[in-house]
């Protein structure tokens, strides 16, 4: 942990030099639809829309 929050959110750090691993901050929603595309699901389990944004203009 870099540093705690006081909301829900998550940030994680990304990688500059690899395409598609960008910095990302997610709601609750939105870090399950990710980890549900990192397990290969073929739904997202979860029941609610989710926001995800990226910090450094990822593709």
């Amino acid at each position: 942990m870099l540093q705690q929050g006081t909301n829900s959110w998550v940030c994680v750090p990304g990688n500059e030099y690899i395409i598609g691993a960008a910095d990302m901050c997610a709601d609750p929603m939105g870090m399950q639809w990710m980890v549900d595309v990192m397990n290969k699901r073929p739904k997202p389990s979860n029941a609610a829309p989710g926001l995800i944004y990226m910090l450094n203009g990822a593709i």
